[in-house]
């Protein structure tokens, strides 16, 4: 618990980063690292089925697509700006394909549960939920 509060006290303290805007989030975005909040851990992007492959989170106006392993998934949120960070609501259950078996990586990806985010430098994407901390790169805009 203490990791927990020192880490957000940490986050919240760091100078240089960008209050969120719908229009700044929309974009393409690519999974960095993901960190696990209860324990601390750094938890890398597995990638088990390919040496180029990605994780990634596209957002655009309210809808949201991201891939795992093998199954694409869709969503849709909403926003509402706050002075320090950006709340994000995303509906609970994601649609996605059932084409095969994912690995056991992306049951860590439980961006349902994120509740606010904000952005770094207008390039990091920074997506927080009480279990998680998701670190993604820009690397689309809309």
């Amino acid at each position: 618990m203490i990791k927990f509060f020192a880490l957000f006290i940490i986050l919240f303290s760091l100078n240089g980063f960008s209050q969120g805007k719908e229009n700044q989030l929309n974009g393409k975005w690519q999974l960095d690292e993901i960190i696990d909040v209860i324990t601390g851990d750094v938890i890398q992007p597995s990638h088990a089925t390919a040496e180029d492959f990605s994780y990634y989170i596209r957002f655009n106006d309210g809808k949201m697509d991201y891939n795992l392993e093998t199954n694409k998934c869709t969503n849709e949120y909403t926003i509402e700006a706050s002075e320090k960070l950006t709340k994000i609501d995303i509906t609970y259950f994601s649609s996605c394909t059932e084409l095969c078996c994912d690995q056991e990586f992306s049951e860590l990806l439980t961006y349902d549960k994120v509740t606010e985010y904000y952005i770094k430098k207008g390039e990091t994407l920074v997506l927080l939920s009480k279990d998680r901390i998701f670190y993604l790169s820009r690397i689309e805009e809309e």
